[in-house]
C-alpha cells in the first residue's frame, strides 16, 4: 500500500485519492454505472485504504506515553468514532445527505 520507509507519504497520498474521486464525479454528466463512476469509486477505495496507516499513526501518536490507561483510551475514542459513523443513517436507512 505504502512504503514503509516513507509511512508520512499516506497523509499526503489518501487526501489526493479522495480529491481524485471528487474531481472525476464532477467531470461526470451521467452520474451512474460507467467507466468514469468505477474509476473515481476506485480512486476512492484507494483513498481509503490508504488512510488506514494514517489512523494507525494518530493513535499512537494520542496514546504515545500515556501507559496502558491511554493507549486503551485511545483505542476506546477509535470505537466510538467507528460506531458513530457506522449508526449514522436513520431506521428507514436514508442519511441526512438523502434528507431523512
Amino acid at each position: 500500500m505504502i512504503n514503509a520507509k516513507r509511512p508520512g507519504a499516506a497523509f499526503v497520498v489518501g487526501p489526493l485519492r479522495m480529491t481524485v474521486h471528487g474531481l472525476i464525479r464532477l467531470t461526470d454528466d451521467v452520474h451512474g454505472p460507467g467507466f468514469t463512476w468505477s474509476t473515481s469509486h476506485l480512486g476512492l477505495l484507494t483513498g481509503v485504504l490508504v488512510f488506514v496507516p494514517v489512523f494507525l499513526a494518530l493513535r499512537r501518536a494520542a496514546a504515545h506515553g500515556l501507559g496502558p490507561a491511554g493507549r486503551w483510551f485511545a483505542g476506546a475514542g477509535a470505537a466510538a468514532g467507528r460506531s458513530a459513523r457506522c449508526s449514522s443513517s436513520s431506521p428507514s436507512g436514508r442519511t441526512a445527505v438523502d434528507g431523512g
